[in-house]
């Protein structure tokens, strides 16, 4: 009885978490650029449909669990457009660069969807 009661209880917290939706997309450890602060290095960007939701260290910012993870570690994010800050609420119109130089693009991340460079 003690063992159904347990089964219960995981099946009921795991109905309650809500899952991350799979348009929410993460970009994990890059150094982030936003021209205004000073760069933020190993930064968590999370992004839920067109929008940015979070910004943050990725010590403090959490990624949604079941979320789409690009790990750009070494890497370098800036805003699309040059003097636009990332900050939440903000467009997710995103450029993930290989080194702190806008010429060398590896993806870039148009109303939150990746698309060809």
């Amino acid at each position: 009885m003690k063992s159904c009661l347990v089964a219960l209880l995981a099946l009921f917290a795991i109905a309650c978490t809500e899952p991350a939706r799979p348009e929410t997309k993460v970009i994990v450890g890059a150094t982030l650029i936003d021209g205004v602060n000073p760069p933020l290095e190993h930064s968590v960007i999370v992004v839920r449909e067109d929008k940015i939701s979070a910004v943050g260290p990725q010590q403090t910012t959490p990624i949604p669990a079941g979320s789409q993870k690009v790990e750009a570690y070494g890497k370098y994010v800036a805003a699309a457009t040059s003097g636009l800050r990332i900050e939440p609420g903000a467009r997710a119109d995103l450029i993930l660069l290989s080194s702190n130089d806008r010429a060398n693009i590896e993806r870039r991340m148009v109303a939150g969807k990746w698309v060809d460079r």
